[in-house]
């Protein structure tokens, strides 16, 4: 019997977003001092995504710069969510050259 092969779609603002918080307290940081937490939990939950699912291929979606489609629908959508976090932007740049190389 053939294999299914997977696609597997990755929500990376999400997954960045979610790394950051969960490590936030954890104060992980690199030789320069720049905050490493959301680097750190991206990648743990990718590839643990990977060996779980074992995907043939893998597509990383961020969300486009300045917004989307749901808050023109939707005006309160993340209305009441905070600005992003400086550490956290540096971090997502970082996420998205690491992804690159892959």
């Amino acid at each position: 019997m053939e294999k299914t092969k997977r696609i597997l779609v990755i929500d990376a603002h999400a997954m960045a977003y979610r790394g950051h918080f969960a490590l936030e307290r954890q104060n992980l940081r690199n030789a320069a001092g720049q905050s490493t937490g959301a680097i750190f939990g991206f990648f743990r939950m990718f590839f643990k995504i990977l060996v779980d699912f074992d995907p043939a291929d893998v597509l990383v979606a961020w969300d486009p710069p300045g917004g989307s489609f749901r808050g023109e629908t939707y005006k309160e959508y993340k209305a009441t969510r905070k600005p992003m976090p400086d550490d956290l932007r540096s971090q997502i740049t970082e996420i998205k050259d690491i992804v690159k190389q892959m």
